[in-house]
């Protein structure tokens, strides 16, 4: 048994189930606050936004979307229709790809390899999807 110096037992003690998040965080506070003697956790911080060079404050920078509750997104890709052609040439010979080989068609591409890697891994899912949705066409 753990002592508590209030003598208090934290609510996540008395209870059968497994605590929410919100409910550990509250009984963290309260054991700070009669001075358990908890260790303080480190808060994530959030990464400052790239220097804007334009002075009004409502425009993004380029390549980025303002989100309300996120920060700063990166805008989707868009693939040229020539680097399309040549990423479904890659996935109708191999679905995965090697570290080496991954590094070579991004190089070739013009493109960062984690996009090359995040292409081949909507592929296998939509694969995936529509070959799930093809039996059950065949049944109606």
């Amino acid at each position: 048994m753990i002592f508590y110096p209030s003598g208090e037992v934290p609510v996540w003690h008395t209870v059968s189930y497994r605590p929410t998040i919100r409910a550990l965080n509250l009984c963290v506070r309260r054991c700070r606050s009669v001075g358990a003697g908890m260790p303080a956790r480190r808060k994530r911080q959030k990464a400052a936004p790239p220097p804007s060079s334009s002075s009004s404050s409502l425009q993004s920078p380029a390549g980025l979307e303002s989100t309300s509750h996120r920060g700063v997104k990166r805008a989707r890709t868009c693939f040229t229709s020539a680097q399309l052609t040549r990423l479904n040439d890659e996935f109708a010979a191999s679905r995965y790809l090697t570290n080496g080989r991954r590094a070579a068609i991004a190089q070739q591409l013009v493109v960062s390899e984690l996009q090359v890697k995040i292409w081949f891994q909507n592929q296998r899912a939509k694969l995936k999807k529509s070959a799930r949705a093809a039996p059950a066409d065949q049944n109606t």
